[in-house]
C-alpha cells in the first residue's frame, strides 16, 4: 500500500516529465514532504523503490531523503567536492528544498559562477546562499579547506565526493566524520578488486569514446576498505552502479544493516561496464589499495 502512494506520488509531482520543468517549484517541495512524513511512518524501504531525480544526475535525490527522513538530520550541513554548476550533483535539492546549508567546493571557477548566480536568482536561495569555493582538492589541502568554511563542518550531515581523480586519497585523509557519505565509484572494476589511482596522479581522469570515465577514481572495495577503517558501512547504491552510500556505523544499524558489493555491482550497467572494459583497464597505472 505505501509502495504504491510512494510511486503515486513521485509520478505526479517529482518524475512527470513536466513537473520536472519546475524542479524549483513549490509543489516539488510539498511533495518531498509528503514522502518525508510517509517514510518517518514507515522506514523499512528499498533504496530501489525510493529513487528520483530533481537536481541529482540519477536517483540520488530520492535515495538521501529517505535515509535523513529516516536517520534524522542534526546540522543540516551537506559538503559537496566536485559539485559542478550545481545544477546536476546531490545536495542541490537538500538546499533547494529542505532548507539545508552547503559547501559546495568545485576545481572550475565558471563552474562556481554559473552555480552562485543560480542560488542568487531562486527565491528558496538568494538570501541564504549556500558557501561556494573554487579549489583543487587533495590530501593535502582538503581539511585545511573545510576548517575554514566557517561553517560547522564537524557536525556535517552529508558528504558527496566527486572529483574523478584522486576522491580515495581525499577521503583516507578526511578527518571530519559526517553521518553519510555518497562517493562516485569506478564501477568498471569488479567486486572485490581494490584499485585506485595513485594518490599523486596528476593525469586522471582519462575517458574512453565508448567507455567514459576508464581511468578515475577508484573501486567500490577500495572504498569499502577506506570507510570501514574509518567507522563506516556500505547500505547501497544507485539503480545503475555509479554511485555507493555510506552510513556512519552508530546510526541506525537495525534499520539500514551493511550490504555487500554486489548490492551495488550486481546491477545490469555495472555487469555491462565490467565486461565491456575489461582488457582497456590494464592501460592506465593503477594502484593497488591492501591498508
Amino acid at each position: 500500500m505505501l509502495k504504491h502512494k510512494i510511486k503515486s506520488l513521485l509520478q505526479r509531482h517529482i518524475t512527470d516529465p513536466v513537473a520536472r520543468q519546475a524542479r524549483w517549484s513549490p509543489q516539488t517541495t510539498m511533495a518531498q514532504i509528503a514522502l518525508r512524513t510517509a517514510y518517518r511512518e514507515h522506514p523499512r524501504q528499498s533504496l530501489a523503490d525510493v529513487g528520483f531525480s530533481v537536481f541529482s544526475e540519477f536517483e540520488e535525490d530520492g535515495i538521501l531523503l529517505y535515509l535523513f527522513s529516516v536517520i534524522g538530520t542534526t546540522s543540516r550541513l551537506c559538503i559537496e567536492i566536485g559539485c559542478g554548476d550545481c545544477s546536476e550533483n546531490n545536495t542541490t535539492n537538500l538546499i533547494v528544498h529542505h532548507g539545508w546549508n552547503g559547501l559546495l567546493i568545485d576545481i572550475s571557477q565558471a563552474d562556481i559562477d554559473r552555480a552562485g548566480a543560480m542560488f542568487r536568482a531562486a527565491r528558496a536561495t538568494k538570501l541564504d546562499p549556500p558557501t561556494l569555493v573554487c579549489r583543487r582538492v587533495d590530501e593535502h589541502n582538503v581539511n585545511e579547506l573545510l576548517a575554514g568554511s566557517g561553517l560547522p563542518v564537524d557536525e556535517a550531515d552529508l558528504l558527496s565526493l566527486d572529483i574523478d581523480s584522486t576522491d580515495l586519497w581525499v577521503l583516507k585523509a578526511l578527518i571530519v566524520r559526517p553521518r553519510v557519505i555518497v562517493v562516485e565509484i569506478n564501477a568498471r572494476w569488479p567486486e572485490g578488486v581494490s584499485r585506485t589511482v595513485a594518490r599523486d596522479a596528476t593525469d586522471a581522469p582519462v575517458f574512453h569514446p565508448e567507455f567514459g570515465m576508464i581511468y578515475g577514481g577508484a573501486s567500490l572495495t577500495a572504498f569499502c576498505r577506506v570507510l570501514n577503517e574509518k567507522g563506516y558501512r556500505l547500505i547501497g547504491g544507485n539503480r545503475v552502479g555509479t554511485n555507493a552510500f555510506f552510513l556512519r556505523d552508530d546510526i541506525a544499524p537495525e534499520l539500514m544493516p551493511a550490504v555487500p558489493e554486489r548490492a551495488v555491482l550486481g546491477c545490469s550497467r555495472a555487469q555491462h561496464v565490467q565486461r565491456q572494459c575489461a582488457a582497456v583497464l590494464s592501460n592506465h597505472p593503477w594502484v593497488a589499495y591492501e591498508d
